[in-house]
């Protein structure tokens, strides 16, 4: 099928600027002016010339070749709005803008010697690419503060054939020469045998003085002995399990990339897990600048999802630079939220018919 096609209308004009191919584009959320828009590969024409192989029907096995070519990136291309020039950088794999638009960062997977993998940064206001990161390696999970002058994102540098692979987050502030690691497993305070998630984005707080991640312990190693071919796979429910057997087979995808919320003090690099798989949910109040958050567990209570109507929680006040949780509800029929300030939780209570808040700071109730 015909891939999409981007149009570009300009208001009082009556031409529309048609570009083929896009499989996607960003516009800065709170500044104006560009554009970027990643370009879909353009596929080979068929040789319609060579014969057809006959369907003897066998079931070909996977396709190395295409694998490789999907890993590899494709253009992208940033657009000024009103002049129409435009900026190309080639084998980019996934984008970001700034919300002010002033900085562009993408990360590229690199083809051979002339053109490496690596993270870099183009800064609208001066034309310039300044490089994060560059070298063998994946690198994924662009995330920037605010005004675009940090940035941070997930790395594996490891070339080996490892299957197991164990990514480190790398930080990045404006002025720096290049990105550096400020998390792996070798970070002061983070849990044995846990990682730094490759599928969760990190975030920086609203001010900028936070960092955000997801990590996650390292997952059982797969057992290669085994043939597909003679091994019978069934599933086994036991009563006692949290969910139904259909409710796990649907998680299990979201379950394998699950990911724990932790906090980095970018001041002094100080590591703290916040989210844990007794407490998973975990929320940092005014928009990841409180040194309070609120916790939601559904751990104890997920057996009666099979006979309740409302779900139950225990509900914690979380202190984000130690990460010690005190629960505040225990058996709470619904969930809870943090107030915008991070001074409250709130909640309604079912059976009082009632709303109720907490002081974050005294754990008093209102």
């Amino acid at each position: 099928l015909p891939k999409d096609s981007l149009g570009i209308v300009e208001f009082g004009k009556d031409t529309v600027v048609r570009i083929a191919r896009v499989k996607s584009f960003k516009l800065p959320e709170k500044g104006a002016g560009w554009l970027a828009y990643h370009l879909a590969r353009e596929e080979a024409k068929k040789d319609t010339a060579k014969p057809t192989a006959p369907n003897d029907n066998v079931v070909d096995g996977p396709n190395d070749d295409k694998e490789k070519k999907d890993e590899k990136g494709t253009t992208l291309v940033a657009r000024e709005l009103a002049s129409g020039t435009e900026f190309q950088f080639p084998l980019v794999s996934e984008y970001l803008f700034s919300k002010n638009g002033r900085s562009l960062f993408f990360a590229s997977t690199g083809a051979d010697s002339t053109a490496m993998p690596g993270v870099f940064l183009f800064a609208t206001t001066t034309r310039h690419l300044d490089t994060l990161s560059i070298g063998k390696g994946k690198f994924k999970q662009l995330a920037s503060d605010e005004e675009g002058d940090q940035a941070a994102y997930v790395a594996d540098r490891d070339t080996s054939k490892e299957k197991q692979r164990y990514y480190a987050l790398l930080y990045w502030r404006s002025g720096a020469d290049s990105a550096s690691v400020i998390a792996d497993t070798s970070t002061k305070g983070f849990p044995p045998r846990w990682l730094v998630s490759e599928y969760r984005a990190p975030s920086f707080s609203k001010n900028g003085k936070r960092l955000l991640l997801g990590t996650a312990p390292v997952p059982l190693p797969e057992d290669t002995t085994m043939n597909d071919e003679v091994t019978a796979k069934l599933d086994v429910w036991n009563w006692q399990d949290d969910l139904l057997q259909t409710q796990q087979v649907k998680n299990l995808e979201e379950e394998r990339k699950r990911s724990y919320v932790a906090a980095i003090d970018l001041a002094t690099g100080a590591f703290t897990q916040l989210a844990t798989p007794e407490i998973p949910e975990i929320t940092v109040g005014d928009e990841g600048n409180a040194d309070v958050a609120l916790g939601l567990s559904n751990v104890p209570y997920r057996r009666m999802i099979q006979w309740e109507d409302h779900p139950f929680h225990d509900v914690y006040v979380v202190d984000v630079k130690t990460g010690a949780a005190a629960r505040v509800l225990e058996k709470h029929e619904g969930s809870a939220s943090i107030s915008p300030g991070a001074r409250f939780l709130v909640w309604y209570d079912m059976p009082k018919r009632h709303w109720l808040t907490l002081d974050t700071k005294t754990l008093a109730r209102k």
